[in-house]
């Protein structure tokens, strides 16, 4: 073995032994109870976009999308899904997921959903995340139309 692939071999083995050690890390349990509750998160939301209660919305945003788009980030967006979309009218739950981790008592939730606004309807998809026993919280929401564009 020549001298310059040792470098190379030194990253791979901490590379190899990551991707073995999260394969186990979440299980995908899909658990009946853990989709219902993710399922109130969604119905939380969407009940305050058409009611426009960007505060509410804002306060079910995770620290950790806060810390990407802001503390009222997730409200800047609802109110400029709004302004181009129209009001919402309806929405209904497409899919839903969850994974739990035993080991950090974490339990994630994405869910794909169908929103119908005065102008459109979209596609939109949003990500939970729960630790330990409090509340799931929103980490992404994404919302696919050219009339964002």
């Amino acid at each position: 073995m020549k001298l310059k692939y040792v470098p190379s071999l030194l990253l791979l083995i901490p590379l190899l032994a990551l991707v073995f050690s999260s394969c186990n890390y979440f299980s995908s349990t899909d658990n009946t109870r853990d989709i219902k509750e993710g399922k109130e998160i969604v119905s939380s939301f969407y009940a305050d976009v058409k009611a426009q209660n960007i505060n509410a919305v804002n306060q079910l945003s995770a620290d950790t999308l806060k810390k990407v788009i802001g503390a009222n980030g997730l409200g800047k967006i609802v109110i400029y899904v709004n302004k181009k979309l129209g009001n919402l009218k309806s929405y209904s739950v497409v899919d839903g997921r969850s994974s739990r981790s035993e080991k950090s008592d974490i339990t994630l939730y994405k869910y794909t959903l169908k929103a119908v606004y005065d102008k459109t309807s979209v596609f939109e998809y949003m990500g939970l995340l729960k630790k330990g026993q409090q509340k799931p919280q929103v980490i992404s929401y994404d919302v696919y139309s050219d009339m964002l564009r």
